[in-house]
């Protein structure tokens, strides 16, 4: 310890500089590492707490707006691929002509992409899976427009409600939007009649509820998107809730944040390795005349160790000191949840972290000084 003690007194004397730049690479170390944690925390609570999860986004459809099939083809094929292609597509409207009965409702549920409308991969295999009789409509019936109609089981010839009897035909047709629609098949999963959206006249006005399914929670990237498409060829249709959801950005700069301070801090430990690696060059003679007294590369390694040791570990804790004050007395004015995240456990596991880290790379390079044998130091004329 008294050579230690010794050695860094030597080293304060004749290298303050060096020194200097030492302890300001601890310090900035050990400030970076607690906010790089403290931010990804904060970060993750907030994403918790403030930012709403949605899966499915339910939009009323205003009466006195409401749009026509025209224009909410219009409003879907504007979307991005990347919007489409997260978004499966329910829309419902009144069928006036079946205004007086059990199922008024006309429904489409489809998805599109690649420019072509198609049925829900899950949405098919959940009808499919409780048919009472026929099939479901194919994707080829879709993009074809054909007339054809797939209905709550209630309405099929086997169970057929008399007020609905009046407006079928003998051949299992429904008659409405001064079309023949040919029932194809009918499922417990559907709640009311499903046609495919092509075959839906350009004129037919959609006045219940537009609902989309994402497979990704929805993020304000695509939230914004649909409002500014719905806005212009729906205007005023749909009641858009005010959200609170994940923006790419904000996630984008607070990753790119804590990649750099970790970088920085990395940084900072490299330099001192290399500031330190200076040091037992300038050593180099010294530590020849050690081991040929007598001394153990053991002691020679354990000196070096030790010496790096009291450098690092008080300016470590002052760093660490100066962060918790400057945390509670500005961090934590612009990041709410980051004062919340830490324990004396969280800065002591920090702190060995750092300290296990960079005594492994103050070893390596330490090894690699005494392991030269004292002869080829000295026909090389380093000592």
């Amino acid at each position: 310890m008294k050579h230690i003690l010794h050695n860094l007194r030597c080293f304060i004397r004749h290298e303050r500089l060096i020194f200097i730049v030492m302890i300001v690479c601890i310090l900035s170390s050990a400030f970076i590492l607690n906010f790089s944690y403290g931010l990804y925390r904060n970060f993750q609570t907030a994403k918790t707490v403030e930012v709403e999860s949605l899966n499915e986004l339910a939009l009323e459809i205003q009466k006195d707006h409401a749009p026509t099939c025209k224009q909410v083809r219009q409003f879907i094929e504007s979307l991005s691929e990347e919007t489409l292609n997260e978004t499966t597509f329910f829309i419902s409207g009144t069928i006036d002509t079946l205004a007086d009965y059990n199922f008024p409702y006309l429904e489409s549920r489809f998805v599109y992409q690649n420019k072509e409308y198609t049925i829900p991969t899950e949405f098919r295999k959940n009808a499919e899976d409780k048919l009472m009789f026929g099939r479901m409509i194919t994707d080829e019936e879709e993009q074809s427009s054909a007339l054809v109609a797939c209905v709550e089981t209630s309405l099929s010839s086997k169970n057929v409600q008399e007020s609905v009897q009046s407006i079928m035909t003998d051949d299992e047709t429904l008659v409405f939007m001064n079309q023949e629609y040919h029932i194809v098949g009918g499922s417990g999963v559907i709640a009311n009649i499903i046609v495919p959206f092509l075959s839906v006249p350009d004129d037919f006005v959609y006045d219940d509820v537009i609902i989309l399914d994402f497979k990704q929670p929805l993020n304000r990237t695509i939230y914004q998107e649909i409002i500014a498409a719905s806005t212009k060829y729906m205007p005023d249709a749909l009641i858009f809730p005010d959200l609170k959801l994940p923006d790419h950005d904000t996630i984008s700069i607070f990753d790119n944040i804590i990649a750099i301070s970790i970088l920085i801090s990395i940084f900072s430990a490299f330099n001192f390795v290399l500031l330190y690696h200076f040091i037992l060059n300038k050593r180099n003679h010294d530590l020849a005349v050690m081991r040929v007294c007598g001394c153990s590369k053991l002691k020679v390694f354990g000196n070096c160790i030790g010496e790096c040791l009291l450098i690092s570990m008080p300016f470590y804790v002052l760093g660490t000191g100066i962060y918790i004050f400057l945390l509670h007395a500005v961090l934590k004015k612009n990041y709410p949840y980051i004062s919340d995240v830490y324990s004396l456990k969280v800065y002591a596991l920090i702190f060995a972290l750092y300290i296990v880290i960079l005594m492994l790379a103050v070893g390596i390079m330490v090894l690699s000084h005494i392991n030269q044998s004292i002869v080829s130091q000295l026909k090389e004329k380093k000592i």
